[in-house]
């Protein structure tokens, strides 16, 4: 196997720089778009597949995995409300997660009980 060196890494233009370091620390290793009402996903970086534990619940599973499970994990859900519409969001929903190397588990809450989201956004900052 051969080893590329470099010092930056760029688009063919000339921008987006960045150091190899920064891709390994800093940029998101995880994310995803999806409806959690039907575990359809919009659009994703990193992710496998989505498994539906219950009403609320889902595994995030990742293409490939975190070297550890202390990776920094933020995720929003609408949980109040099933319309896309950027005025139709609740204050009054919660999630929880669990990070393991090899998925991201999370759950929606809409303050009285667990409910799927219609529109849910995961992203994972970490080492692979």
């Amino acid at each position: 196997m051969s080893t590329l060196k470099v010092n930056n890494i760029q688009t063919s233009s000339g921008g987006s720089n960045s150091t190899p370091e920064q891709l390994a620390n800093g940029r998101a290793k995880m994310w995803v778009n999806f409806d959690q009402t039907n575990h359809s996903i919009r659009d994703s970086f990193n992710v496998s597949s989505l498994t539906d534990q219950g009403a609320g619940f889902t595994d995030i599973n990742y293409t490939t995995n975190m070297s550890n499970a202390n990776y920094c994990g933020v995720m929003y859900t609408n949980a109040r409300n099933t319309a896309i519409a950027i005025n139709n969001y609740g204050n009054d929903f919660t999630g929880g997660m669990v990070l393991s190397t090899n998925k991201f588990a999370m759950s929606s809450f809409n303050g009285s009980s667990f409910q799927d989201g219609k529109i849910v956004c995961v992203v994972a900052f970490g080492d692979q």
